[in-house]
Order: structure tokens, then sequence, then C-alpha cells
């Protein structure tokens, strides 16, 4: 009676085994899911200022999966930035491809304006990430739910920022200097003992042109450091 109710109990189990397999090993993985719908894994890493608030990219930039490890991601994107000889600050974006996107790179740029806000360059660079996205977002199944036009601008006023409208675009001649931003610098320091002594002359300029149609950066660099100093003996 007992070998009889112990083969039951395994009859059951091995039929209910059947009808219901286990199927907590083939539970997709992220990636796996990722790969399947097309979605872009993406990390940033953001070393200069304008970046920073991550949280506004990932809610403004919704058709990727944003990760917190890159070895996670198929898409690194990196964010350098300098200011600029007329205040502002220039950003280098460099998308690097990883795993599906193994061996594909781009690189674009993005300039704010000397008194562009926090608000104005969070959205600038918004915008010039998700041109760079597009390249490895029209590779996946994603791209086919992608829509891309062009803004219309509405008449511009002529004279400032009359009704509070935006600011009307310069012309050359509106401008003795022809859009040309001149910017030098020079520096000088010296240091003097008994001792030790030590001398640094250096200097630089920059000219910068901004229009709709070019934008030119020049630059010339140039320094001279010297240091003596006396042994003990």
């Amino acid at each position: 009676m007992k070998m009889r109710r112990g083969s039951l109990v395994q009859a059951v189990a091995v039929l209910l085994f059947v009808v219901f397999p286990i199927n907590a090993q083939e539970v997709p993985t992220p990636q796996e899911v990722d790969q399947e719908n097309g979605l872009v894994r993406l990390f940033m890493d953001c070393q200069g200022g304008g970046c920073w608030d991550s949280d506004f990219f990932r809610t403004e930039i919704q058709f990727v999966n944003w990760v917190r490890d890159r070895r996670d991601a198929d898409l690194h994107l990196l964010i350098t930035s300098q200011p600029t000889g007329a205040g502002g600050r220039s950003y280098d974006l460099f998308f690097i491809g990883q795993e599906r996107f193994d061996s594909m790179s781009d690189t674009l740029a993005y300039i704010s304006g000397y008194d562009a806000t926090s608000d104005e360059v969070r959205n600038g660079l918004a915008g010039i990430i998700k041109i760079g996205l597009m390249r490895f977002v029209g590779l996946t199944s994603v791209a086919k739910d992608i829509s891309i036009g062009i803004r219309e601008r509405g008449p511009e006023p002529t004279e400032g920022r009359a009704g509070g409208g935006p600011a009307a675009m310069a012309t050359a001649e509106d401008d003795p200097w022809n859009f040309w931003v001149f910017t030098p610098s020079l520096r000088f320091n010296g240091n003097g003992e008994s001792t030790r002594k030590s001398l640094g002359i250096g200097g630089s300029f920059s000219a910068r042109r901004v229009t709709e149609e070019w934008r030119v950066s020049l630059g010339l660099r140039t320094s001279y450091d010297q240091l003596n100093f006396e042994s003990g003996e």
C-alpha cells in the first residue's frame, strides 16, 4: 500500500511538471530584451559642466535604455567641454560603439553662448545627443517608430527683443568686426629666493567667428618657463 501511494505521488509530480513546466531559467535578461525590441543601451560619461543633470536627459530621451555601467552598454557617450574665447563653452560628444555597434563611432560638437542659461545648455545638449543617436537607432527595430522633422521659425523682430520675442540675427553690416571675436591673454610670473629663482612668461591669442553658415576657431599659444636653483654645495 505504501509503495502504491508513493508511486501515485511521483506520477502526479511528473504530470504537473509536464503540464506546468518550470521556466525560471527562461526569464530573459535586460540585454536580451533590448536586443529583441531594438533599444540602444546607452551609457553617458559627462566630464564637463552642463550635463550634470542625468535625470533630465533620461526624461528627455526615452527611446534608449539608459544603463549605469559602461560594461552593460552597446553605446558609450563621452562628453567633454572647455571654455571658449567668447565666454561660452564648447562641448565635444564622442559616440563610441560597443558589442553590436563595435567599430562604429561618431563625434559631434555643441557650443553654448556666453549668456546661455543652464536650461538652455541642457536642451541644446539634449538636441545634439538625439541627432548623434540616430545613426545607431536607425539600425534597430525602433527606427520605424522615430519621426524626424524640422521646426518652423516664426517671423523674427527687427530690433532687439521686441515684444519679448527672440533677438534678431545680427548681420555683417551691424557688426564692424564681421562676427569675429578676438581674445588675447598674457601671463607673467616670477619668484626669487637666495637659492632658487623662477620665471614664467606666456601668452595666447584666439580668433573665433560663428555664423549660420560657418564656425571658425583659431588659436595660438606660447610659453617660456625657466627655473634656476643652487645646491647646498
